[in-house]
Formats: C-alpha cells, sequence, structure tokens
C-alpha cells in the first residue's frame, strides 16, 4: 500500500497488509486444511503456506512475515511454522 508522505505525494514510506489481505491469506490456509484427506490436514496447511509465502516479492516479503506473527493469534495459528 502507498500511503502519503507528508507532502501529499505517493511514496513508499510505509507499507502494512489490510486486515483484508491477511484474512485472505488465513482463509485460503483455512480451506486447504478443511478440504484435505483425514490425517492430512497438517501438510495441506504447511504446503498452502510455504506456496503463499513463495509468491511474496521480496521487497515486502519480511513486513508480510512480522505481520503474520503479530497477527498469527487472531488468525486461527494457521501462520504458525
Amino acid at each position: 500500500m502507498l500511503l502519503p508522505d507528508v507532502e501529499g505525494h505517493c511514496g513508499l514510506s510505509r507499507w502494512e497488509p489490510s486486515d483484508a489481505e491477511l484474512g485472505a491469506a488465513a482463509y485460503a490456509i483455512k480451506a486447504a486444511r478443511a478440504a484435505a484427506p483425514h490425517g492430512e490436514a497438517e501438510a495441506a496447511r504447511q504446503l498452502e503456506r510455504h506456496w503463499q509465502r513463495e509468491q511474496l516479492p521480496e521487497a515486502i516479503r519480511e513486513l508480510v512475515l512480522d505481520d503474520q506473527r503479530l497477527r498469527n493469534d487472531i488468525c486461527w495459528s494457521v501462520f504458525d511454522c
């Protein structure tokens, strides 16, 4: 997300994933876990989480991972490593 700087111009001063973006990622992981065959839910969760993280651009990867750690508890703990 581009936030306006103090002069009103768009700049990359701070990027933070929105609740909707983080929620969508958490729901996708939760859905993968729910759709997995019996006994494979945890593997499906880890596979989906890994796939999502591989899609993150390097420029924002650490910011997103930090946000996942901070808000993991409100996202059914799907981002646990």
